[in-house]
């Protein structure tokens, strides 16, 4: 599993994640996303290479997010791949997670937020 963090604004970084989320996988994210959530306190998480997410995997991606709330920040997820879409739909994640078709539209997702005094 491949983790890239990369700033895409003053206030939005991007995560991508490729490979499977699974075994070791969710203890690495979960470091790479606390750092992250040091640089900013909102994250797009790049879902285009992420073929496979198991419950460890979610239960990560779970802590992040209220990792991030609780810093006033939040995580959305972006290009989110049908094989995992359908495992977030099951398990009723795409209810916790606000899941956008691309990262840009993730991204911009947030300026609407900061817009609107959500996040500030």
């Amino acid at each position: 599993m491949k983790f890239i963090y990369e700033k895409m604004s003053k206030q939005v970084g991007i995560v991508r994640l490729d490979g499977r989320l699974d075994g070791v996988a969710p203890d690495q994210l979960k470091k790479v996303l606390a750092d992250s959530l040091r640089e900013n306190r909102l994250l797009v998480i790049d879902c285009s290479q992420l073929v496979f997410v198991d419950s460890r995997g979610l239960g990560a991606l779970i802590a992040s997010l209220r990792k991030a709330l609780a810093l006033e920040g939040d995580i959305r997820l972006a290009d989110v791949q049908q094989k995992v879409k359908t495992f977030f739909e099951l398990v009723r994640a795409d209810r916790i997670f606000k899941i956008f078709s691309s990262v840009e539209e993730a991204a911009e997702s947030f300026g609407a937020d900061l817009a609107a005094g959500a996040m500030s």
